[in-house]
């Protein structure tokens, strides 16, 4: 088995080792703050800042105003500017910026921290909030594994994981105004890191640990139970992003018969769902090697038909039904039987087997080995110019 190889080195010449490219200080690109956007299409929306700030126009980077007191308004775009308070007369956009660590502010009274910016885009308002990745980390990891046990080792594999992902999407970002959207990962404010210690510890141990394939942060994620076999992301995310392969997982695979799902649903209940007439066939578009399916074709009558990814499918009829990818379809009568194992999309850490590897003493970066072949875990502080750019890649040897 491959293992992941960890390379702590600072941040002057980060990928000394195989003859690959060195990344001097002096070439870095951005931090490695997040820009997410949290609110979209809003008539309006109640902010609250609580703390000294600054606002600034971005377009300008000149102050507009300041407070060292809370601040709480009503939001709303109109045509002479955006209105806060008062009547920004020609700002249609602005950020306010923190004076004091401890400010944070509330929209609709959840609470962020970092920057915020509001943009007023065709008469609609859209916020934009940058965190640092590790504090967005905290409160996705927090929410997610809330009331799960998790063991310490995988937790941190999990955690140098989504980071990965972070630097990737930071780095393949085109939008000038936000890397992702706050759905993208169930990303619900900064407050919530609290209510999972083990999640917030194990973000901390692992500050500034990515994974590189061929010298890239990749984009990845995790699955509860794989059920067998993983694939890899741009399989089931129809996506080219580049990374490493699925692999097979022996205990999942071992496990597979005990965690078994089955959803029952009427064809009338699923056509209302995807709109269509009536269901007459279901046709699943799969991995070959593992049988993973990334994406369906639903029949119905007069050539009607939608052609759904997995993803977007499970949204639709939900997380709760259907369960993972990994299932078979069979319409009997009236309704249509989809049975299946694991749970999540296949992709990534295999959860339930990273758990077992754990208990048996593997460290983090075994974990990570195991799931993904031919990756380094490095320690990077910035995100260098050289993963914006596709000159140079060079290949792992």
């Amino acid at each position: 088995m491959k293992k992941v190889l960890i390379v702590l080195l600072t941040p002057f010449f980060l990928f000394a080792t195989h003859g690959a490219t060195k990344i001097r200080d002096s070439e870095k690109a951005r931090d490695t703050n997040l820009k997410v956007l949290t609110h979209e299409y809003l008539s309006g929306t109640l902010i609250e800042v609580k703390g000294p700030f600054t606002m600034v126009d971005p377009t300008t980077d000149k102050k507009i105003t300041s407070s060292f007191f809370k601040r709480r308004f009503y939001l709303s775009p109109t045509p002479e500017g955006l209105k806060w308070g008062k009547v920004y007369k020609g700002i249609h956009q602005f950020q306010i910026i923190p004076k004091h660590k401890d400010t944070t502010f509330l929209i609709d009274g959840i609470q962020y921290s970092g920057t915020l910016a509001a943009y007023d885009i065709a008469s609609k308002i859209f916020l934009v909030v940058e965190v640092d990745v590790d504090t967005y980390l905290k409160s996705v990891l927090s929410e997610k594994f809330a009331l799960k046990d998790v063991h310490q080792t995988a937790l941190e594999a999990v955690a140098i994981a989504m980071r990965t992902d972070l630097y990737q999407k930071i780095s393949a970002s085109t939008n000038p105004f936000w890397d992702l959207k706050a759905t993208d990962h169930g990303f619900h404010g900064t407050s919530l890191f609290t209510i999972n210690n083990a999640a917030e510890k194990a973000v901390s141990s692992t500050k500034d640990l990515i994974m590189v394939y061929h010298n890239r942060p990749f984009a990845t994620t995790w699955t509860e139970d794989c059920a067998g076999k993983t694939t890899s992301y741009k399989t089931i995310f129809r996506k080219d992003a580049p990374g490493p392969e699925g692999v097979l997982v022996p205990y999942a695979q071992k496990t597979r018969n005990h965690h078994t799902w089955k959803c029952s649903l009427s064809k009338k209940e699923l056509a209302k769902m995807l709109e269509l007439n009536a269901i007459e066939s279901i046709e699943p578009y799969s991995c070959p090697t593992t049988q993973k399916i990334y994406g369906l074709k639903i029949n119905g009558r007069n050539l009607s038909f939608r052609e759904l990814t997995f993803l977007d499918f499970q949204r639709i009829v939900g997380a709760g039904r259907i369960q993972s990818n990994d299932f078979t379809i069979k319409l009997i009568d009236k309704r249509i039987e989809f049975r299946g194992y694991g749970k999540g999309p296949g992709v990534g850490i295999c959860l339930l087997s990273a758990e077992e590897l754990a208990k048996d003493g593997k460290s983090t970066a075994s974990l990570l080995g195991t799931f993904y072949p031919d990756t380094k875990i490095i320690k990077l502080e910035f995100i260098p110019q050289v993963f914006f750019s596709e000159e140079d890649k060079d290949s792992e040897e």
